[in-house]
């Protein structure tokens, strides 16, 4: 936590500059020496004060870096950080205190006014601590509350991202472009191509929060998307579902339109119409289409295909594959057998 005030080159400037002169104070008022201020900033003892001070806080400092990178867990972390930061401030403040009287002064001090020294300079080392301790716990719950916001904005992009998705935005462009020509060609065609888009959207909105619904209704919204991408396109799209539509089984809503739309997005257009085959192999329902795949596959299908496989995920442990060989695309959805629970 080099970040914090402790570690600022400025606090550690400043903080024994006037603590020490906090000290030196002190010690003229216990010894009824308030005379001597007029001459402060010429006596050495203040000067003393100062550097024990200075010295002091970087030792304090060593330590709580060396706490920090070995120490671990946060209890005992903060158990030692006391005893030894309290330890260490008391012997700098006698080892200092002794060295000055035996070597600047010439005599050794008494033991009352080591104690007393070193009484002075631990609140320092308590304020230290108490700083330290301030700022760890005020990150932790700025470093917490930014996690939070940034879980919280994901979750918003993501949100609006999927809704997008499943609005379909290129589509919908699409789709008006395509109505705009057809009211000036065919009002009769329009107004059926308008009740297509309607109806797609309107499955796609009403279906958004549900986890599972019936094979049916996929297969009628697929039909629904196939004849609006068809003219769309001004292809033909032929969803060939012979034998699949008494399975009683469920799928995610928006499964069959997003397989075909994997296909029809990944396929090159040829002349002609385009025939999807929905058939079942085994537990799966298969999409196939006998079109050649494109050079480069199509960003928006492979991302609506990657949150369809999300959606499996809950539900199922098999997720649906999209595969591109020789014989053409295939997209396979496992189906699901959904009950509904019961109460007694």
């Amino acid at each position: 936590m080099k970040m914090t005030v402790l570690h600022q080159p400025l606090f550690r400037l400043l903080a024994p500059v006037l603590f020490g002169l906090l000290v030196y104070l002190t010690l003229l008022l216990l010894n009824n020496q308030a005379a001597q201020l007029d001459q402060l900033f010429r006596s050495q003892e203040m000067y003393v004060c100062m550097l024990l001070a200075a010295l002091q806080s970087e030792l304090l400092r060593w330590l709580i870096l060396k706490i920090e990178k070995r120490v671990p867990g946060e209890r005992r972390r903060w158990w030692l950080l006391v005893t030894a930061g309290n330890s260490l401030t008391v012997l700098t403040a006698l080892t200092a205190l002794w060295f000055y009287y035996v070597y600047g002064i010439g005599f050794p001090p008494g033991s009352g006014e080591l104690w007393r020294f070193a009484a002075l300079y631990l609140p320092g080392g308590w304020f230290l601590i108490a700083l330290y301790a301030s700022q760890f716990y005020l990150r932790r719950q700025n470093t917490a509350a930014m996690s939070r916001e940034v879980a919280r904005r994901s979750m918003l992009e993501q949100e609006f991202s999927d809704f997008s998705h499943e609005l379909a935005p290129e589509l919908l462009y699409r789709s008006l472009e395509q109505l705009l020509l057809l009211m000036h060609q065919d009002q009769q065609a329009a107004e059926d191509f308008l009740n297509l888009l309607a109806q797609h959207y309107r499955y796609r909105l009403l279906n958004r929060r549900e986890e599972v619904v019936p094979l049916a209704a996929e297969l009628e919204a697929a039909g629904q998307y196939a004849r609006l991408l068809g003219g769309i396109r001004r292809q033909e799209i032929v969803l060939e579902t012979t034998g699949v539509q008494t399975i009683d089984a469920q799928l995610p809503p928006g499964s069959l339109v997003t397989g075909l739309f994997w296909l029809l997005a990944n396929s090159i257009t040829e002349p002609g119409a385009c025939h999807i085959q929905v058939a079942l192999t085994g537990n799966e329902l298969q999409l196939s289409a006998t079109s050649r795949e494109k050079l480069i596959r199509d960003a928006d299908s492979a991302y609506a295909f990657e949150r369809l496989c999300r959606s499996y995920q809950i539900l199922s442990d098999r997720p649906p594959k999209a595969t591109a060989n020789r014989s053409g695309l295939q997209v396979k959805l496992p189906l699901l057998q959904l009950k509904p629970l019961t109460t007694p």
